[in-house]
């Protein structure tokens, strides 16, 4: 999805003085016909040929030089902006300030930057860099040396001027090097520097630093205005553990990404944007949800061809999410479900592009089932990536992350060429949050899915059973979970005629003397609300299972998780949802059962979970 941000022109007046708010116009730019051959700068392409010379001199002076020759390089840049066809109208999805926010469902081509742009701010750094060697102490100098040299991609001298600077404000310097740093995707290294800025940073900027009002949803972002400052801890923390795009990525992306966009709300002070206005709350708050643009075009405004004037236009990259999820998430992340997790909310409050993802897809095809040792949960999981998700032969790396909250989570990583992953990662077995995870790094396409779990939940004196674990089925039959995690299904999709392999575990037979009855059945009809009810009650349940398996077994078992797996034929049954049903049964009258929804295609067609 494209974010497009226009400057106020006449034609937004209206809104704004409906607002009572200030109108920024721009017009008069001079039309971007720039040659792009060659990188050298001549006088009538030099932005600051008609400035005096950089020399050295008191503070106020050299400040006041290097200003000058910012603004004319961001007036020059903007003069060889691409020019974008005219509008005649323009619907803002939102207002911000002086800014018209618009969503976009088609990518928009960006032309190259001008050479002699990139040569002007080659030419702007050099200037940067001499101010800094005669004034070392000021902020607004090395923020600016530090800015420019890591847009035109010079990281390491970015991080050497951070790291080199001598400010008396001296987190400054820490929350420069995290913003080089970030950019490089360090994103451990941009975290524990971005932590060294905000301990040591003033409270109240620390405080305006971690806000996360303007991301928040609805009814959670007036609570969170209304709490103070030290007692938003606990939800800043809940927010960027759920808000990280990749477990299997280390550090927090998202995290270091809000904070990166504060550190240019920082850098962008006092200075002149792309947009041709000095930076204002309401470029804060545009910069702290969408981030910097990725692009600029320059587009003509106006009711018809004499009544025209010139306004900017900023894309932000079309692949950017969502990240920050709604708020029964935030409020229960251990009860969310697979589908409530969108990472396109219509309602956006914040987008963010992973520079390692241009595509950041949903997982559909997988099953994770988690099974109990004493007291921990080894989970199981096997997953499909969708038909050329891998194009080529570089291993795809993948990861299952099982969270009980932002402090304690355990994670399993791997990596392969097959279209099918397997994964087991053991944790603490307590209802958590599951992250399934794929990431192809030649083709920079991302893949997940999130949603809570529970596992088996121990009564005393009962029977427990826990999920049911599909498998492709082998002769003989695995017997115990390490041989079956290797065999499980991508998915609960099968072609009719196929052969599936059913595992489960009984828990609390060694607590019993009494032989058990174990029934395996198939019947037509998923899961749903009102079928459940319909069997509670006894109606709508005559219908004969498809399938239906029940054996014996007697008394002596002794272990604490007593393994079993049966293999079915599907035959030739119609395609549709059926429910798969696994009950036990002992002498005494102890019970337990387990369940979980199959879809059956027409044969021919490719199943998920084939």
């Amino acid at each position: 999805m494209v974010v497009a941000v226009l400057v106020r022109s006449w034609i937004l007046n209206r809104i704004v003085f409906a607002a009572i708010a200030i109108a920024a116009v721009i017009s008069g730019f001079p039309a971007p016909a720039v040659s792009q051959s060659g990188a050298s700068l001549s006088a009538s392409t030099d932005p600051f040929h008609r400035h005096r010379p950089l020399v050295p001199g008191d503070s106020l002076e050299v400040l006041r030089a290097v200003r000058s020759r910012q603004f004319a390089f961001e007036r020059f840049r903007r003069s060889n902006f691409e020019q974008a066809p005219a509008l005649r109208r323009v619907d803002c999805d939102e207002v911000i300030g002086r800014f018209c926010y618009i969503h976009s469902e088609t990518d928009s081509v960006m032309n190259a930057e001008p050479a002699p742009v990139a040569a002007a701010r080659a030419s702007l750094i050099a200037a940067l860099d001499t101010a800094v060697q005669w004034q070392p102490g000021d902020p607004w100098i090395v923020a600016q040396l530090v800015r420019y040299l890591t847009e035109s991609g010079e990281h390491d001298d970015a991080l050497a001027a951070a790291e080199a600077c001598q400010l008396a404000e001296d987190w400054l310097c820490y929350a420069f090097a995290g913003y080089v740093r970030h950019w490089q995707g360090r994103y451990v290294l941009a975290g524990e520097l971005f932590d060294e800025a905000l301990g040591a940073m003033p409270e109240e900027t620390r405080c305006e630093w971690t806000d996360v009002t303007v991301l928040l949803p609805g009814r959670l972002r007036r609570t969170y205005e209304d709490t103070p400052c030290e007692e938003r801890t606990d939800l800043n923390e809940r927010l960027w553990w759920l808000a990280d795009p990749l477990y299997l990525m280390p550090g927090n992306d998202r995290r270091t990404e809000h904070i990166a966009r504060q550190v240019l709300n920082k850098i962008l002070e006092r200075s002149e944007s792309g947009y041709g206005v000095y930076w204002s709350t309401d470029l804060g708050k545009l910069v702290t949800r969408f981030g910097w643009p990725a692009g600029w075009k320059m587009v003509m405004v106006g009711r018809n061809e004499t009544w025209m004037e010139s306004a900017v236009v900023s894309r932000h990259p079309f692949n950017a999410k969502t990240f920050v999820p709604n708020s029964r998430i935030l409020e229960s992340p251990l009860e969310a479900r697979a589908f409530e997790w969108s990472l396109d909310d219509p309602d956006v409050r914040s987008r963010y592009a992973p520079p390692y993802a241009r595509s950041f897809e949903y997982l559909e095809s997988y099953q994770a089932v988690p099974f109990l040792r004493g007291d921990s949960a080894i989970v199981v999981a096997a997953f499909r990536l969708r038909a050329g998700f891998a194009a080529t032969e570089t291993p795809v790396q993948s990861a299952l992350s099982m969270s009980a909250n932002e402090a304690v989570s355990s994670i399993a990583t791997g990596s392969s060429t097959a279209a099918t992953h397997r994964l087991t990662v053991t944790g603490a077995a307590v209802p958590s949050l599951l992250s399934i995870e794929a990431l192809d790094t030649a083709t920079s396409t991302a893949s997940r899915v999130r949603y809570g779990i529970v596992p088996p939940a121990l009564v005393e004196n009962q029977l427990t059973l826990s999920d049911i674990l599909l498998f492709e089925p082998i002769d003989p039959l695995p017997t115990n979970l390490a041989d079956v995690a290797r065999l499980a299904q991508p998915g609960s999709e099968f072609a009719g005629g196929d052969r599936i392999g059913l595992y489960w575990e009984i828990y609390g037979l060694a607590e019993s003397a009494d032989s058990v009855v174990t029934s395996v059945t198939l019947l037509r009809g998923g899961r749903s609300f009102l079928g459940g009810i319909a069997r509670a009650i006894g109606v709508g349940g005559s219908e004969r299972p498809a399938i239906a398996i029940d054996w014996t077994e007697p008394s002596g078992i002794s272990a604490f998780a007593v393994p079993r797996s049966v293999s079915i034929e599907l035959g030739d049954l119609r395609p549709g949802n059926y429910t798969l049903r696994v009950s036990v049964e002992s002498a005494a009258g102890r019970h337990a059962a387990s369940q979980r929804t199959i879809q059956i295609i027409e044969s021919g067609l490719t199943p998920h979970g084939s």
